[in-house]
């Protein structure tokens, strides 16, 4: 085979790849197109309060990396 068909095939080979893996996760790629400000608002949440309650239990300079 000559290389304009080897780069030919792999490239089919590559589009059919992409299309089958957008295929398969078909169903979350649309529910993420639905409602994406629900989708990052979950994924990036964080507790309001982070600190401890008791200052007893607070890490120390030591304690952190």
């Amino acid at each position: 085979m000559s290389w304009p068909v080897r780069i030919g095939l792999l490239a089919l080979v590559l589009v059919v790849g992409v299309a089958y893996v957008l295929w398969k996760h078909r169903a979350e790629i649309a529910a993420a197109g639905q409602d994406p400000a629900a989708a990052s608002s979950s994924e990036t949440s964080t507790p309001a309060d982070t600190t401890p309650a008791d200052p007893a239990t607070a890490p120390t300079d030591g304690d952190r990396p």
